[in-house]
């Protein structure tokens, strides 16, 4: 099942190469849990103003029926120095976090 995807550029160009990358990303999200309803990708690029380079922030939210699950690396900073491992980062951690839920589910419905 194709999980319905927006993605958000801030302060930088659109690429369809990070584009490809969280379309791979989300689809796997189907693996952790049954019912995605929906999958909303913000990706933004450091600031110009930071003295020491900064990190690319990316926030996840996913929607699943009855909940909606935000991650994002705005706590994790290293891995977020560059757009696609930031991705790759909070993908890992939307996985788990989607795991997770599911298993909650699954244990709410059977007791």
């Amino acid at each position: 099942m194709e999980v319905p995807l927006q993605v958000t550029y801030r302060g930088m160009p659109p690429s369809e190469a990070l584009s490809d990358r969280v379309r791979e990303h989300a689809a796997k999200l189907t693996t952790f849990h049954r019912r995605i309803l929906g999958c909303k990708v913000a990706i933004e690029a450091p600031s110009p103003h930071h003295r020491h380079g900064g990190h690319f922030r990316v926030r996840v939210d996913v929607v699943v029926p009855g909940a909606e699950l935000v991650v994002s690396n705005h706590d994790t900073s290293p891995i977020g120095e560059d757009a696609h491992a930031a991705v790759d980062g909070v993908f890992k951690n939307a996985s788990r976090v989607l795991r997770d839920h599911q298993k909650k589910q699954d244990t709410k419905h059977e007791g």
